[in-house]
């Protein structure tokens, strides 16, 4: 990752008071700045990058979007015909310095490769002694008489132009895709990540190791940067200042296709992605909300070793500084001509609308779900824009298009899912033991079977060939040869490595892994059966991230409110966790969730605690209590004490149901199962690690079935669940709009 402004501007930012607010969007001038760095020519093939080109211009379209005009948005990028090179760059930089005011916004955007090299001789500022660096487009290699990389930008140039900004006045968020350090990887196929090392750009290793020992020994000798020491800010009113980080200082920023599975995916930033999928999603939305919105959908998508660094001074001010327009679930109509008419909607896979979605056609945006003119389903989904196609739903007939007003708006009333999960087998030719290369053909024989047998139960397996993309890789260990980047990752073992397919085999992060110890007899069926067992523990936990990003944001949704808050273990009063900032919590932090239920109907509520192990544990209700929760009441002794055995990004899930009249009591407990270890030993193998879940459930059946079961077995269970004399019946199911699905997210270090 780039870091280079949480070092100098931190201490200084998080002091200054909030002396600017947001104009107006009609009086406000918003500039966006978007540089993308792909290409490298003074540097090695194996440093060229795909993805900042796509990412720059998905960005100028995200920000067409957010009401910037095209005249005050600047790009550079590679196959741009303004290059992002050094002196555009900062000529850019410069030049916003001098036209903006305090009522403007400047949105600045930056993707490529990050690096570090040893802080200028005289440098006082840099505790670690190593200066953060940019690499453009036309970056060189170590020069010694200068001592710093020829061309490169610096955090301290970037940190003195965007200040420059600020000191009129002027807001700034900042976004960084980009990463300077690196861990023991080994990534799969169209994976490539954002650092360079800094031998590749010829700084000698002597000189980062001088450096960094100089830096440990000053660390706690000079405090840093303070307020008064930054001389442009004297005497005047700085702008606010948000920005955000696609990982922490230590960890990777990979860029891959996106959207994944689909046949029009590119190479984009995976951070870059979920925060334009962010920014589409809620018009209403804080900074905050939308760092802990990444968040979520990083857990989504099962990326466990990279976390997102969100700072600043307005991280609760809403993002644009728009007004609080709600939940962004309904969009205008188009309709096209043509031999046949149809119907076009600007919101796509951007919003995460998914073929088959359905929504109701309405006269005006005010009308209620049971005004609807008519229906639609979601058909072709691009990436900003959705074809729909009238259905009969909800016993109103298939409406005609021609019949439609001038005016018409689609709500999303029935999101779509994919309760599947890929995985991509591991490479034969990586199998070099006897063990490995027996494991190789289990896995290979059951996705022939999968394949084979589209109506089977349980979760829907989409086996990939080896290196394509999917949600989670099978590798073996490499070849882990002395002094090699995978030393300490032993042979016969199976990885589970994320859609980056980074692999780390030691520490905190380290993958799941299964130990494939001396055959015994029963060794195939103990390693499909390990396999089953995990993958659906996987895929359990992801489709319930799926199942909190739909229902997040609806009206029902907005009257069930919470708060999660924490009292040190080290001692202190308790306070809000902040799910967007870095620290994490410790063991023997005590947490505890604030729930209120603001609306005038009793909720059913169900609290689900899930780990960095795809551990989901119930804690609300507890035995023998009831989760009914009265109108307009509020509980607040749910929660209970952080330990260590097990690290990383945790949380819990809140399942809020309406109670209908005449429904049962909605309670998901049933939900649970137990985390995976970090390491199964397969050999002879004991019970399946999940938990079975009750058909019984009250509130969105057949969503919850599919999630658990798999979509087969959805469709039996409610066939069993609706049947009474030969008729089917619905009283007691929970319509969607009547379900809030929510996620608090936190990390755990040690």
């Amino acid at each position: 990752m780039f870091h280079f402004l949480s070092a100098r501007l931190r201490s200084s930012l998080l002091l200054l008071a909030l002396l600017v607010g947001f104009a107006s969007p009609v009086e406000a001038r918003k500039y966006g700045f978007l540089v993308g760095v792909s290409n490298y020519p003074n540097l090695e093939q194996r440093f060229q990058l795909l993805g900042p080109d796509n990412d720059a211009q998905l960005m100028r379209s995200v920000l067409r979007q957010m009401q910037v005009e095209d005249k005050d948005i600047k790009l550079l990028y590679s196959a741009h015909t303004k290059r992002p090179t050094r002196e555009n760059i900062i000529g850019g930089l410069r030049e916003l310095a001098a036209k903006t005011t305090a009522k403007d916004f400047v949105y600045l955007y930056f993707a490529g490769h990050g690096s570090r090299q040893p802080a200028r001789a005289g440098d006082t500022e840099e505790e670690d002694q190593l200066d953060e660096i940019f690499l453009p487009e036309d970056v060189g290699t170590w020069n010694n008489q200068i001592g710093a990389v020829e061309r490169a930008i610096t955090d301290n140039e970037i940190n003195a132009l965007i200040t420059a900004i600020r000191a009129n006045g002027t807001f700034v968020w900042a976004i960084f895709d980009s990463c300077h350090s690196g861990t023991m990887l080994r990534s799969v196929n169209k994976i490539k990540w954002r650092k360079v090392e800094p031998n590749a750009l010829g700084i000698p290793s002597v000189a980062t190791a001088r450096a960094q020992a100089s830096g440990a020994s000053r660390a706690t000798a000079k405090p840093p940067l303070s307020v008064s020491g930054n001389q442009s800010l004297k005497g005047s009113k700085p702008g606010g200042y948000v920005a955000f980080y696609a990982a922490q200082s230590h960890e990777l920023a990979p860029e891959l296709k996106m959207p994944p599975n689909s046949t029009t995916a590119k190479s984009h930033g995976l951070f870059t992605y979920q925060l334009a999928q962010a920014m589409m999603s809620g018009a209403g939305l804080s900074y905050r909300q939308l760092g802990q919105t990444i968040l979520q959908n990083y857990v989504m998508q099962g990326m466990r070793a990279t976390t997102p660094l969100f700072e600043g001074t307005h991280l609760d001010a809403l993002m644009f500084g728009r007004t609080n327009q709600g939940s962004n679930n309904q969009w205008p109509v188009r309709k096209r001509g043509g031999s046949k008419a149809s119907l076009f909607i600007p919101a796509g896979q951007l919003q995460k609308i998914g073929t088959g979605a359905i929504f109701a056609l309405l006269a005006k945006v005010s009308d209620a779900d049971d005004q609807a003119l008519g229906y639609a389903r979601a058909g072709h989904v691009e990436i900003f824009g959705t074809k729909l196609e009238p259905v009969a739903y909800e016993n109103k007939p298939i409406v005609e298009i021609a019949g439609l007003p001038r005016s018409v708006y689609a709500r999303l009333i029935k999101p779509s899912f994919q309760f599947d999960l890929s995985v991509a087998m591991p490479r034969r030719a990586d199998a070099l033991s006897d063990r490995e290369r027996r494991v190789a053909k289990i896995i290979e024989a059951m996705a022939a079977e999968q394949r084979a047998n589209k109506k089977a139960n349980g979760l829907q397996i989409k086996w990939q060939q080896p290196g394509d993309p999917a949600d989670i890789h099978l590798v073996f260990s490499p070849d882990g040869k002395k002094g090699s980047k995978t030393t300490g990752c032993a042979r016969n073992r199976l990885w589970f490595l994320d859609r980056t397919g980074a692999l780390i085999c030691i520490g905190n992060k380290a993958n799941l892994s299964f130990r494939l110890q001396t055959p015994s007899a029963d060794f195939d069926r103990n390693v499909k059966k390990a396999l089953n067992d995990w993958l659906n523990a996987i895929g359990k936990v992801r489709n319930l991230e799926q199942m909190v990003e739909r229902f997040k944001g609806g009206r029902f949704a907005r009257k069930v409110k919470i708060k999660l808050w924490v009292r040190p273990a080290k001692g202190g009063k308790e306070e809000i966790v902040d799910q967007a900032s870095r620290r994490p919590l410790l063991a023997g932090d005590v947490i505890r969730l604030e729930l209120n239920n603001t609306s005038g109907s009793p909720v059913d509520l169900t609290v689900l605690f899930i780990d960095s192990r795809f551990g989901i544990t119930p804690i609300f209700p507890t035995r023998g209590g009831t989760n009914r929760i009265a109108a307009k009441s509020q509980l607040n002794s749910i929660g209970g004490r952080i330990t260590s055995d097990t690290l990383g990004l945790e949380g819990m899930i809140v399942i809020a149901t309406k109670a209908l009249a005449g429904s049962p009591v909605a309670d998901f407990r049933s939900l649970g199962q137990k985390k995976l270890s970090l390491t199964k030993n397969v050999r002879s193998m004991g019970g399946a690690q999940t938990q079975s879940s009750s058909p019984e459930l009250a509130a969105v059946e057949d969503l919850f079935n599919s999630a658990v079961f798999g979509k087969n077995a959805a469709v039996q269970n409610r066939a069993v669940m609706t049947r009474s004399s030969g008729k089917p019946k619905r009283s007691s199911r929970t319509p969607f709009k009547h379900v809030a699905i929510k996620s608090l997210r936190w990390m755990v270090g040690n």
